[in-house]
């Protein structure tokens, strides 16, 4: 019976066994018979074979009824899973940390490229037949954006009712204060107009013992190179850029200067 391949074979096995017990109803009164009472035990060993097979059936449908259940939660958790993956997808921040940096290294790789090119066998620039130095690169490395974990773990007393994405659009303005600071300071004093030769010697004087290879601007930086506001909320942010560890301040001179603390 347990080899049945079909619902059909499974009810034609349990119809002939039925008829057989009928044929025994019929017949209960000739127990008395020798004959019958050999083909009456026969049948009650199949009635207790079937009674163990239905035994048996009851539990492999409780076990698959089980199985189900289970396969049906898989089935809501993955359905989850695509939904929420799906939000993800559709929401992606438009800051990620190291963004910042990975473009920068971009734009460093391919000046690099184009001096490597400029300084093959063949193509070195000479003046008067003599070769030409290749310069220094030099760079101003960027604040790196502020993951949600470590924004979430600032104190909220520290924080306030700073959002997260205003910490992130003003460590784009600092870069952008940044950038505009040093470009200057890399200029050549030839190629410069007065605005940019009295910035040029600001920045000089600003600097001291302990901004010997720091990057650093202060507030008149901020001002003239960004549309930051130093408010309340601003300095908020700022305090909480120290407290992640994107920027330290450094004093003196009346000045409050803020540097960029590197990472590696």
């Amino acid at each position: 019976m347990m080899e049945s391949s079909s619902i059909e074979e499974l009810a034609a096995h349990f119809n002939e066994k039925l008829s057989n017990l009928n044929t025994v109803c019929e017949l209960r009164h000739v127990g008395n018979d020798s004959h019958c009472k050999k083909h009456l035990s026969t049948i009650e060993r199949e009635l207790q074979s079937l009674e163990i097979t239905m035994a048996l059936l009851k539990q492999e449908i409780s076990k698959q009824k089980e199985q189900l259940r289970s396969v049906e939660e898989i089935k809501k958790k993955f359905h989850r899973l695509i939904k929420d993956v799906n939000y993800t997808a559709n929401n992606i921040p438009a800051r990620l940390p190291h963004n910042n940096l990975q473009n920068s290294n971009n734009e460093s790789d391919k000046t690099d490229q184009k001096v490597k090119s400029l300084t093959k066998p063949g193509n070195i620039k000479t003046e008067n037949n003599k070769e030409v130095k290749k310069t220094e690169r030099k760079h101003c490395p960027s604040i790196e954006y502020l993951t949600v974990d470590e924004f979430e773990e600032v104190p909220k007393y520290m924080k306030g009712r700073v959002t997260y994405n205003q910490v992130n659009s003003l460590v784009d303005e600092l870069n952008k204060t940044f950038i505009a600071k040093y470009k200057i300071l890399r200029m050549k004093k030839s190629t410069m107009n007065d605005v940019s030769r009295k910035r040029f010697e600001n920045y000089k004087i600003q600097e001291n013992k302990d901004t010997e290879g720091v990057y650093f601007v202060v507030e008149a930086d901020i001002k003239d190179f960004s549309s930051i506001k130093m408010d309340a909320i601003t300095r908020s942010i700022l305090t909480t850029l120290r407290h992640c560890g994107r920027i330290r301040e450094i004093r003196g001179g009346k000045l409050t200067r803020y540097a960029i603390i590197e990472s590696y």
